[in-house]
């Protein structure tokens, strides 16, 4: 998702919605890493 992102190609010719989507999806990601992170920090 973030290489996608990252590229200038791909954000200049995709559809809006596509864009959001993909950052949305990005969010969603970070979101459940960072949820992950902190149960791994509980257990170990």
């Amino acid at each position: 998702v973030d290489k996608k992102l990252a590229n200038a190609d791909f954000v200049a010719r995709a559809p809006e919605d596509v864009i959001a989507e993909q950052r949305e999806r990005r969010t969603e990601w970070a979101q459940m890493r960072d949820r992950l992170r902190a149960a791994v920090g509980r257990i170990g």
